[in-house]
């Protein structure tokens, strides 16, 4: 249970930079992927590349289910998102995310939001 004045914990993640946390995919309709867990160290509108050692993979978001864990928490929290609710390249994620709300523990957008936000500046 959240205090009053207290961030949520999934809009909190995803109004943040993701590269540098560590990720690990929960549930993908690839099933190569599940479980993979990793550093994310690039990002794009639709994919993230986790690296696993030496190895690294571009993971689509869509359709996913992940979970992140931010460096310099001091916790071993994970905090689960939905990759629907993370298909905005970076830049813009911040600003469109702000309003965000969580539903069963899990990040999501409003459905007044919606995913098709119409943002414009000015």
């Amino acid at each position: 249970m959240m205090r009053k004045g207290q961030l949520d914990p999934g809009r909190n993640l995803l109004m943040m930079e993701l590269i540098g946390s560590l990720v690990r995919v929960d549930e993908h309709p690839d099933t190569t992927l599940r479980g993979l867990e990793g550093t994310v160290m690039d990002e794009t509108r639709n994919m993230l590349m986790i690296a696993n050692g030496p190895r690294r993979r571009w993971v689509q978001k869509k359709d996913g289910h992940f979970s992140f864990r931010m460096a310099g928490q001091g916790n071993d929290a994970w905090t689960k998102v939905e990759g629907g609710n993370m298909l905005f390249r970076p830049e813009d994620r911040t600003r469109k995310c702000e309003r965000m709300i969580t539903v069963n523990g899990r990040a999501k957008l409003s459905e007044k939001d919606g995913k098709q936000d119409d943002y414009k500046d000015g």
